[in-house]
Protein backbone atom coordinates (compact mmCIF):
# COMPACT_ATOMS: atom_id res chain seq x y z
CA UNK A 1 0.00 0.00 0.00
CA UNK A 2 1.22 3.78 -0.63
CA UNK A 3 0.99 5.66 2.44
CA UNK A 4 -1.13 8.07 3.06
CA UNK A 5 -3.57 5.59 1.06
CA UNK A 6 -6.67 3.68 2.63
CA UNK A 7 -6.89 0.78 1.94
CA UNK A 8 -9.88 0.14 -0.91
CA UNK A 9 -9.50 3.68 -1.73
CA UNK A 10 -10.28 5.02 -5.38
CA UNK A 11 -8.38 7.22 -7.24
CA UNK A 12 -11.92 8.55 -7.00
CA UNK A 13 -12.00 9.00 -3.29
CA UNK A 14 -8.23 10.82 -3.72
CA UNK A 15 -9.76 13.46 -6.84
CA UNK A 16 -12.82 14.26 -4.25
CA UNK A 17 -10.32 15.04 -1.59
CA UNK A 18 -8.37 17.17 -2.97
CA UNK A 19 -11.32 19.04 -4.85
CA UNK A 20 -10.27 18.00 -8.62
CA UNK A 21 -13.54 17.87 -10.23
CA UNK A 22 -12.04 17.81 -13.54
CA UNK A 23 -10.58 14.36 -12.29
CA UNK A 24 -13.44 12.88 -10.95
CA UNK A 25 -15.30 13.42 -13.99
CA UNK A 26 -13.23 11.95 -16.23
CA UNK A 27 -13.20 8.77 -13.62
CA UNK A 28 -16.72 8.97 -13.45
CA UNK A 29 -17.45 8.96 -17.33
CA UNK A 30 -14.56 6.28 -16.98
CA UNK A 31 -16.79 3.86 -15.03
CA UNK A 32 -15.57 4.30 -11.38
CA UNK A 33 -18.05 3.99 -8.82
CA UNK A 34 -19.12 6.68 -7.67
CA UNK A 35 -20.11 5.05 -4.26
CA UNK A 36 -17.13 3.10 -3.65
CA UNK A 37 -16.07 2.43 0.22
CA UNK A 38 -12.62 2.33 1.31
CA UNK A 39 -11.63 0.90 4.47
CA UNK A 40 -12.60 2.96 7.06
CA UNK A 41 -16.74 3.68 5.38
CA UNK A 42 -15.81 6.78 3.46
CA UNK A 43 -17.36 7.47 -0.17
CA UNK A 44 -15.72 10.07 -2.38
CA UNK A 45 -18.91 12.27 -1.06
CA UNK A 46 -17.61 11.95 2.23
CA UNK A 47 -14.05 12.74 1.23
CA UNK A 48 -15.76 15.97 -0.43
CA UNK A 49 -18.08 17.21 1.96
CA UNK A 50 -15.56 16.64 4.75
CA UNK A 51 -13.04 19.34 3.03
CA UNK A 52 -15.38 21.50 1.89
CA UNK A 53 -15.52 20.97 -1.64
CA UNK A 54 -18.59 22.10 -2.78
CA UNK A 55 -18.51 22.03 -6.44
CA UNK A 56 -17.41 18.38 -5.78
CA UNK A 57 -20.26 17.64 -3.81
CA UNK A 58 -22.73 18.94 -6.70
CA UNK A 59 -20.82 16.99 -9.48
CA UNK A 60 -20.91 13.43 -7.18
CA UNK A 61 -24.56 14.11 -6.17
CA UNK A 62 -25.31 14.45 -9.87
CA UNK A 63 -23.34 11.28 -10.79
CA UNK A 64 -25.73 9.58 -8.24
CA UNK A 65 -23.80 9.73 -5.47
CA UNK A 66 -25.68 8.50 -2.16
CA UNK A 67 -25.77 10.97 0.35
CA UNK A 68 -27.36 8.49 2.78
CA UNK A 69 -24.90 6.08 3.14
CA UNK A 70 -22.64 5.87 6.80
CA UNK A 71 -19.24 4.94 7.24
CA UNK A 72 -17.99 2.82 9.67
CA UNK A 73 -18.19 5.33 12.58
CA UNK A 74 -22.02 5.88 11.51
CA UNK A 75 -21.13 8.95 10.09
CA UNK A 76 -23.24 10.56 6.85
CA UNK A 77 -21.25 13.14 4.55
CA UNK A 78 -23.70 15.62 5.77
CA UNK A 79 -22.22 14.93 9.38
CA UNK A 80 -18.60 14.89 8.39
CA UNK A 81 -19.12 18.98 6.46
CA UNK A 82 -21.25 19.63 9.70
CA UNK A 83 -18.31 18.90 11.86
CA UNK A 84 -15.55 20.32 9.77
CA UNK A 85 -18.11 23.96 9.95
CA UNK A 86 -19.32 23.69 6.39
CA UNK A 87 -22.30 24.63 7.39
CA UNK A 88 -23.79 25.74 3.79
CA UNK A 89 -22.39 22.80 2.31
CA UNK A 90 -24.38 20.69 4.74
CA UNK A 91 -27.54 21.96 3.68
CA UNK A 92 -27.23 20.42 0.28
CA UNK A 93 -26.42 16.34 1.98
CA UNK A 94 -29.36 14.79 3.55
CA UNK A 95 -28.42 12.49 5.59
CA UNK A 96 -31.99 10.24 6.01
CA UNK A 97 -33.93 8.67 3.37
CA UNK A 98 -37.04 10.91 4.79
CA UNK A 99 -34.93 14.07 4.85
CA UNK A 100 -33.98 12.78 0.93
CA UNK A 101 -37.41 12.44 0.20
CA UNK A 102 -38.83 15.26 1.34
CA UNK A 103 -36.18 17.36 -0.21
CA UNK A 104 -37.20 15.61 -3.91
CA UNK A 105 -40.79 16.43 -3.36
CA UNK A 106 -40.28 19.94 -2.71
CA UNK A 107 -38.02 20.25 -6.14
CA UNK A 108 -41.10 19.67 -8.34
CA UNK A 109 -40.47 15.91 -8.73
CA UNK A 110 -38.46 16.50 -12.22
CA UNK A 111 -35.59 15.34 -13.09
CA UNK A 112 -33.70 18.18 -13.93
CA UNK A 113 -35.10 19.99 -10.34
CA UNK A 114 -33.81 16.67 -8.55
CA UNK A 115 -30.17 16.80 -10.20
CA UNK A 116 -28.80 18.06 -7.49
CA UNK A 117 -30.40 15.94 -4.76
CA UNK A 118 -28.96 12.86 -6.43
CA UNK A 119 -30.83 11.34 -9.34
CA UNK A 120 -30.93 7.89 -8.15
CA UNK A 121 -32.37 8.94 -5.14
CA UNK A 122 -35.28 11.37 -7.48
CA UNK A 123 -35.80 7.39 -9.41
CA UNK A 124 -35.90 5.65 -6.15
CA UNK A 125 -39.01 8.07 -5.07
CA UNK A 126 -40.25 7.75 -8.60
CA UNK A 127 -40.75 4.43 -8.24
CA UNK A 128 -42.37 4.37 -5.18
CA UNK A 129 -44.74 6.95 -5.92
CA UNK A 130 -43.62 9.00 -3.04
Amino acid sequence: ARPGIFPNETPLHSAAANGQVEAAELLLKEGAPVNAVEANGNTPLMNAAKNGYEAMVRCLLEHKADPTLRNNMGETAERMALSMGHDALAKLLPSTRKQLLRKIKSAGRTRAAAKGLGIAAFDRAQAEKL
